[in-house]
């Protein structure tokens, strides 16, 4: 489901974490907890990457799984300065953010900066995947991701949900 304007709850699709070795996060994930998975894209870049307003360019290690339909990804950064470098130095590991998938990512921005959060970091992932990263973290501790699938992504998330890679 999609985020509406009235509720996010239904929107919800993806935790994200952030780590100091992914490889370790998937262990934990997999043999601990008999999770998923773990489709892994290394030293992964995106396109029109802006940090606090400024462009800037960052290389992280991402790796994406499911329990049930929630979407797990686990972030590793290797090298710029954004939101997952910064939270990792400043915190330590954890839940960096909430996945919140949109259909119109510019109107969810102008609904969030309404009610305060403004976008820290932004993007393009893959050939049109847009997300922005709103500051959440005096509320809930954490970022809120928006995001505005492109038909590669939702497919290729479809396929790791299923386990078809």
């Amino acid at each position: 489901m999609l985020y509406s304007q009235s509720s996010l709850s239904e929107g919800v699709f993806q935790v994200a974490y952030v780590v100091h070795d992914i490889q370790a996060a998937q262990r934990f994930f997999n043999e601990t907890l008999g999770g998923p998975r773990f489709f892994v894209i290394e030293n992964i870049t995106f396109k029109e990457y802006t940090y606090r307003g400024q462009p800037v360019e960052c290389h992280q290690h991402v790796a994406f799984g499911y329990a049930g339909t929630m979407q797990i990804e686990l972030m590793q950064p290797l090298s710029g300065e954004n939101t997952v470098s910064e939270f990792l130095r400043q915190r330590g590991q954890g839940v960096h953010h909430l996945g919140i998938q949109v259909e119109d990512i510019d109107r969810a921005m102008r609904s969030m900066a309404e009610q305060g959060l403004v976008p820290v970091e932004s993007g393009v992932a893959g050939q049109a995947t847009r997300f922005a990263f709103l500051d959440a973290r005096v509320a809930i501790g954490s970022y809120l991701e928006l995001v505005s699938l492109d038909e590669d992504n939702q497919a290729l998330f479809e396929r790791i949900r299923q386990g078809d890679f």
